[in-house]
């Protein structure tokens, strides 16, 4: 969630995650003097108490009765990597040191070997550490907001393409709302970016709020703001979303799953835009000059018809709208697209990719790409990981699309860096939830919510597996 404002606890919160009480407790009294402690045993209730944003730095140990910790943390990191987690364990060697680090963490504690004043200075370089990378990433972002940079390209020379580039320069030009139409990964937030930064509001903030990751309870505040002592842990006024992107633009991503019970205050906003702030004077009203740029993958117009979207919100967001094509119509913008992928990527992997062989552009073009853009990177970005040689080859492509002889029973490779046992264990689990899922939606008939039920999870987290692990459908319902 991006948001122009930081908020600043009077206290850094630090969750320890161990099942030895006694070492905890230990370690608690000392972190204790300088932050607000929760020591948890189950590394489950654990995982909930991160995902809902709760430590600023968690202590967590590398092995449990019935849990693997390196297994945790990188479900922790796969929730918030900007929460750092320091690794616990009795037993120390490298091996197990390059696979925490690998796997995320920012530093490792023997616990035989370090007392507990040594552990609270290793907590307070974490929260230093995280304290200083989240100010820089929000000092980055609003430059490049301020300043409308212009970073943002909309690569491709296809007829789909060119049409997309004339929607976007008629949504710039009307400082109307705007609603962008697109299958996941296909690229709705850079589109909006493109907008605000070629409108006369590129001046101006660009906010970025993704609806399907704030929980039901916490939305007025994101959208709207609070002022202190408004609700339980309101410990300092926050200004919410539209407040924030006053003279800029808003974006909604996932419009489509804003609760019922908010789509009224929603609509009161947009059409007189003014917001009030949770536990503020009810006769105070703050005016936002703000455009909205609402997206989202799903049919709104089912959503309108199945009673789950309000329809004057519908027609309220749709004054202008902008679709945003899949990549398997556009097929002549994936060579462009993959050499800035590459060109992209190559420091940060470490790689001595130069260029690809015309066999593996090949290749990428008539892959179907499920996951549209987003997938066709993260796919690049394994393959500038795993090359050798500074040619990008069809048989390395073969096997991260997952089709081909070398897909199926690769040969060894004894140039190849040899995955650890967690890389491993995680790429084919990672396989295996991904088919798990398809299943799921082809069984219910592509209806998400059915498809949720039946493997008893809720809608919103189905969604956000299907978002993370790149599956996209046609007309996703909510049935």
């Amino acid at each position: 969630m991006t948001s122009p404002d930081i908020e600043i606890r009077p206290r850094p919160r630090v969750l320890i995650v161990d099942d030895d009480e006694a070492f905890a407790a230990d370690i608690a009294m000392v972190v204790g003097r300088e932050a607000e402690v929760r020591c948890l045993v189950d590394p489950d209730e654990a995982l909930a108490l991160y995902r809902q944003g709760w430590p600023d730095a968690v202590l967590l140990d590398i092995e449990f009765p019935d849990h693997d910790g390196l297994e945790v943390l990188q479900e922790m990191q796969a929730s918030d990597v900007s929460i750092p987690v320091v690794m616990l364990t009795s037993h120390t060697g490298i091996p197990l040191v390059v696979a925490a680090m690998r796997s995320g963490a920012v530093n490792f504690v023997a616990k035989a070997q370090s007392p507990p004043e040594v552990v609270q200075e290793t907590v307070r370089h974490a929260l230093r550490q995280a304290d200083a990378t989240r100010r820089l990433s929000y000092l980055q972002d609003r430059l490049d907001d301020i300043k409308g940079t212009g970073h943002t390209q909309v690569l491709g020379e296809s007829e789909a393409s060119a049409r997309l580039r004339e929607d976007l320069e008629l949504a710039a030009r009307a400082d109307l709302d705007v609603l962008l139409l697109g299958e996941t990964g296909t690229g709705k937030e850079l589109a909006a970016r493109w907008i605000h930064q070629n409108s006369r509001r590129g001046p101006g903030p660009f906010v970025a709020e993704d609806l399907c990751s704030i929980p039901e309870t916490l939305l007025s505040s994101a959208l709207f703001g609070h002022e202190k002592g408004a609700f339980t842990g309101a410990v300092s006024r926050r200004i919410g979303a539209f407040e924030a992107s006053r003279a800029g633009t808003l974006m909604l991503d996932e419009i489509g799953e804003i609760p019922v019970t908010m789509q009224s205050s929603l609509l009161r906003v947009l059409q007189n835009r003014q917001i009030h702030r949770l536990g503020a004077d009810p006769s105070t009203n703050i005016t936002c000059d703000v455009r909205v740029i609402a997206a989202t993958h799903q049919d709104l117009e089912a959503l309108v018809a199945s009673g789950d979207f309000r329809e004057d919100l519908f027609y309220r967001l749709k004054v202008l709208t902008v679709r945003i094509p899949p990549l398997r119509e556009r097929r002549e913008d994936i060579p462009p697209l993959v050499l800035h992928f590459l060109e992209k990527h190559k420091v940060a992997t470490g790689s001595g990719v130069e260029t690809i062989d015309d066999a593996a552009m090949a290749a990428l073009q008539d892959y179907h790409w499920p996951g549209n853009i987003r997938d066709l990177e993260h796919s690049l970005q394994e393959a500038l990981i795993r090359a050798r040689g500074r040619v990008l080859e069809r048989g390395l492509v073969d096997r991260i699309l997952g089709h081909g002889p070398a897909a199926d029973d690769p040969e060894p490779d004894d140039n190849e860096v040899f995955p650890t046992y967690h890389e491993a264990r995680q790429r084919t689990m990672t396989r295996w939830q991904r088919e798990y899922l398809l299943e799921a939606l082809r069984r219910s008939e592509n209806v998400v919510n059915q498809a949720a039920r039946a493997v008893g999870i809720s809608p919103n987290s189905f969604r956000n597996m299907m978002r993370k692990l790149g599956i996209a459908r046609q007309g996703d319902t909510s049935g």
